[in-house]
């Protein structure tokens, strides 16, 4: 099988003074040379068909995926039965709805206690978030020194494992039953 041939132009100086044009397109010219090495040995690699179609399925799927918003968008441009819908209502309705700060608050004050609790679990949550990845650091360093300790004793103990693992699991435990509060918090005081 023959490959195609890339060649490389490499600028060599001469003994005429150089023209600073001629030294800056030697410059752009060399930056170009791992790109070109790199593209010579993948075309200098045995063709396998097996790659090349996993390829096109690939890209296949990825466009057909990308493509699926741009569709409904220009259907729903073309088509818009909604709007079609309520076009009566724009001419009985003139007036836009509005809702300011204080009537806001008039409807959530009597439910206030909802919106703390609510704001407490998350902000608990939130604390929470940023201690699980501290804990993963310290498993991943107990398990690091389970590891040099096998490798130079030929045994090691599984005992650090267990207390960072175990406030690893009750944070994700408690992480879960405070993002399940919040969310229920929040969807009561919208209900009421």
């Amino acid at each position: 099988s023959r490959c195609c041939h890339i060649r490389v132009f490499k600028f060599k100086p001469s003994n005429r003074p150089s023209n600073s044009s001629l030294v800056n397109i030697a410059k752009k010219f060399s930056t170009f040379t791992p790109i070109v090495n790199s593209l010579r040995s993948y075309l200098q690699r045995p063709f396998n068909a097996a790659q090349v179609l996993k390829s096109l399925r690939l890209s296949g799927l990825a466009s057909s995926i990308s493509a699926i918003p741009f569709a409904r968008i220009a259907e729903a441009k073309k088509l818009n039965p909604i709007s079609r819908r309520v076009d009566h209502l724009n001419a009985d309705y003139k007036d836009d709805a509005h809702l300011s700060l204080a009537e806001l608050w008039g409807l959530v004050a009597p439910h206030s206690f909802w919106l703390f609790v609510a704001v407490v679990a998350a902000f608990m949550t939130a604390l929470l978030n940023i201690q699980i990845p501290l804990y993963l650091g310290e498993l991943i360093d107990a398990m690091t020194e389970i590891i040099k300790e096998q490798s130079q004793l030929g045994s090691a103990s599984l005992a650090p494992i267990s207390p960072v693992a175990l406030k690893l699991v009750a944070s994700y435990a408690a992480q879960s039953g405070l993002t399940f509060l919040y969310i229920t918090f929040l969807s009561i005081l919208g209900d009421r």
